[in-house]
């Protein structure tokens, strides 16, 4: 093991190069794209740390302008495989949504795609998610 003073980054002090253009307003985030044809998408996150998913009214968000698609855990399920673990678990199946149960607050259940961030965060608010605890 090399002596402490052999480290390159550890305990070193160390200014950060991309810091300053942040601070200033001149960061590029992904956000900050915008390309021919772009879709936008927002999701419908739990309230509840764990609740049975009754039902997600997603017709009002569908009836939006703008809005090009609103799924749901159940669909994404039928058109996807699962998620990878790494574990040797093959009986436990993760998704992206929630499918059934909610796990945590906050845990997404239904993607609503949109010609604009507004729009599919409007599409998101009228989606309706009915749990039961």
């Amino acid at each position: 093991m090399p002596a402490p003073s052999e480290f390159r980054y550890i305990a070193k002090k160390r200014r950060t190069k991309e810091d300053r253009r942040f601070i200033a307003g001149a960061g590029n985030f992904a956000a900050d794209r915008a390309l021919p044809g772009m879709l936008h998408v927002a999701l419908v996150a739990s309230p509840h740390a764990f609740a049975r998913i009754v039902s997600i009214d997603t017709a009002a968000a569908l009836a939006l302008p703008g809005v090009k698609a609103v799924t749901t855990g159940e669909e994404f399920v039928r058109a996807t495989e699962p998620l990878m673990s790494g574990l040797d678990i093959p009986e436990v199946r993760r998704y992206p949504l929630a499918v059934g149960l909610v796990r945590h607050v906050g845990d997404g259940s239904s993607p609503s795609v949109a010609e604009s961030r507004a729009v599919a965060e409007d599409a998101a608010d009228w989606s309706t998610l009915n749990t039961s605890r």
